[in-house]
């Protein structure tokens, strides 16, 4: 597992806890695109 951060599946499992953190994935994109000062693509 070297360069392995993650064992198979649990960075999809920390990510989704992040994102129900937040709200739900729109709200969680808006609030990363605030945070990081990115402008929405569309």
């Amino acid at each position: 597992m070297a360069g392995r951060e993650f064992l198979s599946g649990h960075d999809q499992t920390a990510l989704h806890d992040r994102v129900r953190q937040i709200g739900t994935v729109s709200q969680f994109l808006d609030w990363f695109d605030i945070v990081r000062g990115n402008q929405p693509m569309a």
